[in-house]
Order: C-alpha cells, then sequence, then structure tokens
C-alpha cells in the first residue's frame, strides 16, 4: 500500500480505511485509462482532441458517482448514532431469558430476530433502534443475530426473517413476520 493509502486507512480507521483508499485507488485508474483512451480515439477520427477529454471527464464523474452511491441497486439505510440503553444485543440464551424477566411495567418489549445478510432486516434494524431511542423506557429492543443464536432460533421456531416477537409481561403476545414500513412498524408495536 502506498504511503497516501496507508495515511488514509490509518484517519479512517482500519479495515474501512483500507477499503475507502482502495476504492479510490481503483477509480482514479480507471478514470486515468478512460481519458487516454478518449484522447486516442478522438485523434484517429479526426476529432478535436480538446474536446474529447471533457465528454470524457464528463462521462467519468457520471460513473463515480453511481459507483460511490452503490450504483442503481443500492439499498437505502437509516444511520442512527449508538443504541440506546434500550437497544440490547442478545448473546447467550440465558441472557435472553434474563432481559424477558425483568419487570418493565408499562413498556413494549420485542425481539428482533436477524441476520446479518438479510436486506429486509438492514432497513428494520435501524427503525427500531431509532424508535427505541425516541420512547426511552417506553420500548425494549431484544437484537438476535439468528446465524449466532441457533438454539433461539429453533425455539422460537423461526422460519422467516425479520421476524419480531411481542412479549407482554414476560410472554410471547404477537408477531410479525417481515418489514412493512416504518409507520406499520410504530403501528404494530403501539408504544404507549
Amino acid at each position: 500500500m502506498s504511503l497516501g493509502l496507508q495515511a488514509t486507512s490509518n484517519m479512517l480507521g482500519g479495515d474501512l480505511g483500507a477499503a475507502i483508499a482502495l476504492r479510490v485507488l481503483r477509480l482514479s485508474v480507471l478514470v486515468s485509462v478512460l481519458v487516454r483512451l478518449s484522447v486516442a480515439s478522438g485523434r484517429r477520427r479526426g476529432n478535436c482532441p480538446s474536446m474529447q477529454p471533457i465528454t470524457t471527464l464528463v462521462f467519468c464523474a457520471i460513473v463515480l458517482v453511481l459507483v460511490s452511491c452503490g450504483g442503481a441497486n443500492a439499498t437505502p439505510t437509516v444511520t442512527v448514532g449508538p443504541a440506546p440503553a434500550e437497544v440490547i444485543e442478545i448473546t447467550t440464551p440465558e441472557q435472553f431469558d434474563a432481559e424477558i424477566a425483568k419487570a418493565r411495567p408499562g413498556a413494549v418489549v420485542v425481539a428482533d430476530f436477524h441476520a446479518e445478510w438479510c436486506g429486509p432486516c438492514k432497513k428494520l434494524g435501524p427503525e427500531l433502534v431509532a424508535l427505541a431511542a425516541a420512547n426511552p423506557g417506553k420500548l425494549y429492543v431484544l437484537k438476535i443475530d439468528v446465524d449466532q443464536q441457533p438454539k433461539l432460533a429453533e425455539r422460537f421456531q423461526v422460519e422467516s426473517i425479520p421476524l419480531l416477537v411481542k412479549f407482554t409481561d414476560g410472554k410471547e403476545s404477537e408477531r410479525n413476520v417481515g418489514y412493512g414500513g416504518k409507520d406499520k412498524l410504530a403501528a404494530w408495536l403501539e408504544i404507549p
């Protein structure tokens, strides 16, 4: 890795910085190659070589915007800050049982069964976190990665994700499968 890329990697922090620096390097090489090809093809056809690079740069700018935005198939995500105290990552079945058993009078407790590779889960997760942050003490979200916690997934017979399981007084009261949007989610949760 060159000195400039190493500095970028260090400033942005480890793997993320290295990935961004590598993407920038690849894009700059692509632009350079396209400009050279454009100038060469303009000279062969007898076109004005001074206008050809401008056309190529406009084309490259469009390509760069599409690549940096993830292209036409990019999935929009909601960005929120650190998770509030009401959002709990479940790492063991025992931790899950302890969180469900806690007395939370008047609060909604929901288990979010999800996976890292699940597209709808990636849309739903940040919205749950945002709702929990907007309703402190009224909504508690227990996040359960089905790949990391297969025993809990089996115990709750998770067949499709995302799966939300609502608990009332420590007992399962309702289920919701899939992603239906923020408004439907808020209505389903019935946050007091």
